[in-house]
């Protein structure tokens, strides 16, 4: 099939405008997903997944809940609406993801139509054949319309929407566990960071943009997460915030913890159960005041440290604090380095590390990683 053809079809088949930029959302989530698993060593046919990912909702009228077209998003033409009555009452009890496999195979496109047939919920009962096949169903699973979200959100957002509308969908736990296996699976071939904000951070602040940029170059599946901060700024409600991205972390993860989110990471290594890549501290706090947002990071300093379950939670450590910080005083630096025995990484006049600092970039980490990237 021609990408040209694929957009005969969705033309020929009055794909809703807001179903379009979904599936369009979904084929660019694959195939970047696909690039970085192709880069690992996985086979993947792109241009394959990307048609079946653009195709895989083209009958999705068919079952939706309720038939509103005029509470879509887009205006509709009255023959739009017409045509897609016919689609459902020709299609009428069957799942779209079938009704569409069907018509490609009548039109001699079995490949594509094996790959949409298979994004079903409840496929994931049955397993996959193809690295295609489960990239598609996991793509779908992690597109809310046309933004990507979290998996868990989109399946309760799945069960909200669909069920029990759809009998042969129903809900179950045990399938949703399933999915999340194939998270794990998924990710589980590939290199990811996690990068840490601090008290009163956010993850467009600092160095934080230009080092996922410069790790997504290596191939890296990076994750910047917005904790709560300082309302709610505790281990509990931060653990939380971490549990959409509990799959994906491996033997090949790299955590960068800055300043209070330094203090966290020590409390995400000391419970992680599994040894990292790396884990990096930049100014970060253990306690020894002064410390300017010292009551605000108390919930994460608090109590002593398992200095020897963190010492064997990854297989290197990077320590980087400057000598003139006034939020964190470097005795806090010194601290972490000795007790994971490497020596700190001191730098002169670079204060905490933030844009205040001219930190925007930061060379320097960039330089220490790159070894075992």
């Amino acid at each position: 099939m021609t990408d040209q053809q694929v957009s005969d079809l969705i033309e020929e088949f009055r794909v809703p405008l807001h179903v379009r930029r979904h599936c369009l959302s979904v084929a660019e989530f694959c195939v970047e997903l696909g690039k970085k698993l192709i880069a690992a060593g996985t086979k993947i046919d792109l241009k394959l997944l990307r048609q079946a990912a653009m195709l895989h909702d083209m009958l999705r009228v068919i079952d939706f809940k309720t038939f509103e077209p005029e509470k879509f998003p887009d205006p509709v033409t009255q023959e739009d609406i017409k045509f897609w009555k016919g689609l459902r009452e020709k299609y009428k009890g069957i799942h779209h993801a079938d009704a569409a496999a069907q018509i490609l195979r009548e039109r001699g496109y079995s490949d594509i139509a094996k790959i949409i047939e298979k994004h079903k919920y409840a496929q994931i009962k049955d397993g996959f054949e193809t690295w295609e096949e489960k990239l598609l169903y996991y793509g779908d699973k992690r597109i809310k319309h046309n933004k990507v979200v979290s998996l868990a959100d989109r399946l309760a957002d799945g069960r909200k929407r669909n069920f029990p509308y759809i009998k042969s969908e129903e809900p179950d736990d045990e399938l949703d566990k399933k999915v999340f296996e194939l998270e794990k699976e998924i990710f589980g071939k590939l290199k990811n960071a996690l990068i840490i904000h601090g008290t009163e951070g956010y993850p467009e602040e600092n160095w934080f943009p230009w080092l996922k940029k410069q790790l997504e170059s290596y191939g890296y599946e990076v994750s910047v997460p917005q904790f709560p901060t300082p309302h709610n700024q505790t281990p509990e409600y931060w653990f939380d915030i971490l549990k959409q991205y509990e799959n994906i972390f491996n033997n090949k993860s790299i955590f960068i913890g800055h300043s209070g989110g330094g203090a966290f990471l020590l409390r995400l290594l000391e419970k992680i159960g599994i040894k990292i890549k790396a884990a990096v501290f930049v100014a970060a706090s253990v306690g020894i005041r002064p410390i300017k947002y010292f009551e605000a990071d108390r919930p994460f300093i608090e109590k002593p440290f398992d200095w020897a379950k963190i010492r064997n939670s990854a297989e290197y450590f990077f320590v980087f604090h400057s000598d003139d910080d006034l939020f964190v005083c470097l005795e806090n630096g010194q601290k972490i380095a000795e007790e994971v025995g490497i020596e700190l990484i001191r730098v002169k006049n670079a204060g905490h590390f933030n844009s205040a600092a001219g930190y925007t970039t930061f060379e320097l980490l960039m330089e220490k990683l790159k070894p075992i990237l």
